[in-house]
């Protein structure tokens, strides 16, 4: 299942670890266990037929598995910011409490040192996680923005 009729790419696991932040096996193996809402259709081999759409919902659930939601919370979360991403409304920033698994995200497109003591003076132990979520999307558009094929 194709994302709304977007372009395809061919991507290496290797580039498409470095896109995320997270090893190659790290992407088959979520790809094996996760749905990917963008219809990614879980072909496997060294290189990925894979949409930008596709991409952004890999890297957002790699960046809230490194942030400490479970696996399949995060590709909620995930699908949530695809969703967002799609309608042109991701903001800059995400920011929850530690040990929340991602339950208390809010996104924000400016971040203060003010936001963020309020919610992790909320949390015990008192901490906030932030994900630029704007660079993620930034990241994979110029990927795609390329002409070659990696």
């Amino acid at each position: 299942m194709l994302a709304r009729s977007e372009a395809q790419k061919e991507v290496s696991k290797e580039v498409a670890a470095e896109l995320i932040g997270r090893d190659p096996f790290w992407i088959g193996n979520a790809l094996k266990r996760v749905t990917l809402s963008s219809g990614f259709d879980g072909v496997q081999g060294r290189t990925r037929l894979m949409t930008k759409t596709n991409l952004i919902e890999l890297a957002f659930l790699a960046a809230f598995v490194s942030a400490g939601a479970k696996l399949m919370d995060a590709a909620a979360y995930a699908a949530m910011y695809v969703r967002q991403q799609r309608a042109g409304k991701v903001r800059e920033w995400i920011f929850f409490s530690v040990g929340s698994g991602a339950q208390s995200a809010t996104g924000t497109d400016e971040l203060s040192a003010d936001k963020l003591a309020q919610l992790a003076s909320k949390s015990n132990p008192p901490g906030v996680v932030v994900i630029q979520a704007g660079e993620i999307v930034r990241r994979i558009d110029r990927f795609f923005e390329e002409g070659a094929t990696n």
